[in-house]
């Protein structure tokens, strides 16, 4: 049996906004508390609001302004992008120059 998933777009976005901060969504709530409010939360606040979102996918206004400040980051994404870039070059270098190295012998 298929079922079928539907998150909402919010909540989907907060996903990717962490995963791109390589932090966890609870952090990341926590960040997007401090850059509204300008305080650090306590647990006892960020909990319900957390639990909320975990179970019906309710993403409060501070926390989707924060994931769209940093969905939209150009800054980040090119760090991000320059790691991936870098990351890819120590993979697939090695792997072409054997490769060169096979042919060169085999011919």
């Amino acid at each position: 049996m298929h079922i079928a998933h539907n998150i909402p777009i919010d909540a989907d976005q907060v996903g990717n906004a962490a995963k791109l901060l390589k932090i966890g969504e609870f952090k990341l709530f926590a960040e997007a508390y401090r850059s509204w409010y300008g305080n650090e939360p306590s647990d006892e606040v960020l909990e319900p609001i957390f639990c909320r979102y975990l179970l019906e996918n309710i993403v409060p206004f501070w926390v989707r302004s924060y994931v769209r400040h940093v969905l939209n980051d150009s800054e980040l994404h090119k760090k991000v992008a320059g790691k991936r870039k870098a990351a890819a070059c120590g993979y697939y270098v090695p792997i072409v120059c054997e490769f060169a190295l096979i042919m060169y012998y085999l011919l």
